[in-house]
């Protein structure tokens, strides 16, 4: 009788859901976060990891960015010299081809392209990650970042803000047509002076109504080529600008070139440009073509610059 109470309570005992067969506790909470990633400094994998922990479905690839093919190397002849045997004979050049054969070639329509690559439908246009690589170096580091006709959500940019700082070698960021929002630009703007070797940026076609390009030339900056072409920067951005290159309590110490061509400045925000370029005398390349700074803006600008 015993013996069967004992079994009758056994039976009625529930298994410990937190422990295994083993009798070791289990961690399948699936309220507690994933700990934090640590980039490597490998850009793919990184940004494949955080990827894929946002959820973000497809996963941009990240692709070198084509290139056009070089000039075929030149092959020099080889002339007899004077202490060259008399017997040794001299291979000749093989003959060209006969002028038929020639032409079939240059008309036939079955031969492989050497200049361009084909590829699927709309794959030119699905959102990837260009990038190049320094030619000298054989351990193919990233040293240029392209981001082209997609947008760069806040999700995105977080995802950048943790991979970019980790390329020790990143000369270059180009962003063409990534729809920014006044949110995003903030973002971009705390992350890009953590990357120690970026030098030149590019941002087009991205307007935002706040207009604050200003954050990317601020004290903290190492960039000394910033391109703002096209981004439709009134005399509102402009005040910023010619604020953030310099006054009397401070200057940029960095920048060097800025194009801000392809936007709707006035002579208004010409001098704005202008009074800032008083105080400052490190910017050595202003480009304000196909603006509407007008000759009383031009006037102004040659006043600070003679």
């Amino acid at each position: 009788i015993l013996l069967l109470n004992r079994r009758f309570r056994g039976m009625g005992k529930k298994p410990d859901k937190g422990r295994d067969k083993g009798g070791e506790p289990k961690d399948d909470d699936p309220s507690k976060s994933p700990e934090p990633y640590q980039c490597t400094g490998n850009f793919d994998t990184d940004f494949t990891e955080l990827c894929k922990r946002a959820n973000i479905v497809p996963t941009p690839p990240v692709v070198p960015k084509g290139r056009a093919p070089g000039a075929a190397p030149i092959v020099q002849e080889k002339t007899p010299t004077k202490k060259q045997n008399k017997n040794e004979k001299i291979e000749a050049p093989p003959p060209p081809p006969p002028e038929d054969e020639a032409d079939g070639a240059e008309h036939s329509t079955d031969a492989a392209p050497t200049t361009f690559s084909l590829k699927n439908n709309y794959e030119y246009m699905k959102p990837a990650v260009q990038y190049e690589v320094d030619p000298a170096d054989k351990k193919l580091v990233i040293k240029d970042v392209h981001f082209r006709g997609w947008k760069l959500d806040p999700t995105m940019m977080d995802i950048l803000r943790q991979t970019l700082p980790s390329l020790d070698k990143l000369n270059s960021l180009s962003l063409w047509n990534v729809g920014l929002t006044d949110e995003t630009l903030v973002t971009l703007s705390t992350f890009l002076p953590l990357c120690q070797n970026l030098k030149t940026v590019s941002v087009e076609s991205c307007p935002v109504p706040g207009e604050e390009w200003h954050r990317l030339m601020g004290e903290e900056s190492k960039i000394s080529n910033l391109t703002l072409r096209n981004n439709r920067i009134t005399d509102l951005g402009a005040s910023y600008i010619g604020n953030t290159i310099g006054t009397q309590k401070h200057q940029n110490q960095n920048l060097v070139k800025l194009n801000l061509a392809f936007n709707h400045i006035s002579p208004v925000g010409a001098k704005y440009i202008a009074n800032g370029l008083r105080m400052n005398r490190n910017l050595l390349v202003l480009d304000l073509a196909h603006n509407q700074i007008g000759d009383e803006g031009a006037l102004a600008l040659a006043h600070v610059i003679s």
